[in-house]
């Protein structure tokens, strides 16, 4: 038998421990029954918090319409103020969401109870171009420069009914609603809509969010209504106030400069006179009268295409919602008093 010396053992002591230390890990390891990993589940469709939806079929347009809800914020005593959003399946995930986080902190954003209400189309996608370019454009007996012939077009008066005396009775069923702060949504044959239902049905929303208004649509057709609206409003009659919120990109009259734009492209692009049309209703709008009780604000966004100007439009629209409702005393603060 080898003897180690008493100072040796001395020596490596400290050594002794940590591998005796390690060797004890290692037996509980052994020993120990395996930790599960963390708990695997399949993949499934992801869901938008507090969110609800459901299908209706409409009696006027002969659709069906999806529509998606969230309201955000504590109801005010008069009621939720709401803003109904076109092509709702596009924008809603993303309304929603800024809703929301700004919600957080009310107080410091400024920000006011709202209800959303988006309306799309079954099929989960973002645009269902036939359904809407017949629900979003106005009737017209002779189209003409409406860019794509074999689309069925003008059912913007049965889709304001469809919107008026079917899906807001519906919303007013599940939450109490301000009837003095309903807004609308549009962008490009939406905006064009939102322009209808300003021009012929001025009452059925307080606030007007247009963005990228296809007002081109059908040789301009759309402005033959407009003096009439302008000379209604001029009358010195009480007035219910009304906002509108004009958008327009950069890049929607003239190609953007990183893309190279066929000779017909720019052209149409020209013809369009898309950020030129949006000013000059600005201007218009903006010359009538107090009296008149209309607020209106244009902004082109620089460095911006069409798609992407909706949603600037978005986020700029919810602050001008917030805006106005703040000036109405029915709009109490998101916060707990």
């Amino acid at each position: 038998m080898i003897k180690i010396p008493l100072r040796t053992i001395q020596v490596f002591r400290p050594a002794l421990h940590i591998i005796l230390y390690a060797v004890t890990l290692w037996a509980a390891a052994c020993t120990r029954p395996a930790v599960p990993a963390a708990e695997q589940t399949p993949w499934h469709q992801a869901v938008l918090p507090d969110a609800q939806e459901r299908l209706i079929a409409s009696r006027h347009t002969g659709k069906t319409y999806r529509i998606q809800t969230i309201a955000v914020g504590r109801q005010p005593p008069e009621g939720y103020p709401v803003l109904y959003l076109l092509d709702g399946d596009a924008f809603f995930p993303a309304v929603a969401a800024e809703a929301r986080s700004l919600a957080v902190r009310a107080s410091a954003n400024r920000t006011t109870p709202l209800l959303i209400v988006a309306v799309g189309y079954p099929g989960g996608q973002p645009f269902s171009p036939d359904a809407r370019a017949e629900d979003y454009t106005p009737p017209s007996e002779n189209r003409t420069g409406i860019g794509n012939s074999y689309r069925r077009f003008g059912g913007a008066e049965a889709f304001q009914r469809f919107l008026n005396t079917e899906l807001k009775p519906e919303i007013a069923t599940r939450f109490k609603t301000h009837p003095r702060r309903q807004s609308l949504f549009g962008h490009s044959y939406g905006g064009l809509f939102a322009l209808y239902i300003l021009f012929k049905h001025t009452g059925d929303f307080q606030d007007y969010l247009i963005a990228s208004p296809s007002i081109w649509w059908d040789d301009a057709r759309i402005l033959e209504s407009l003096p009439a609206f302008l000379d209604k409003r001029r009358q010195p009659l009480p007035h219910t106030p009304l906002g509108i919120q004009l958008t327009v990109g950069e890049y929607e009259q003239k190609p953007p400069p990183y893309l190279t734009a066929s000779p017909a492209r720019q052209a149409l692009l020209k013809q369009r006179r898309m950020v030129e049309r949006v000013l000059t209703l600005n201007n218009q709008l903006a010359a009538l009268p107090r009296q008149a009780a209309v607020s209106v604000h244009a902004r082109v966004y620089p460095a911006t295409t069409h798609a992407g100007t909706a949603f600037y439009s978005l986020s700029d629209g919810l602050k001008f919602i917030y805006a106005r409702c703040r000036q109405d005393p029915g709009c109490s603060p998101a916060d707990p008093p």
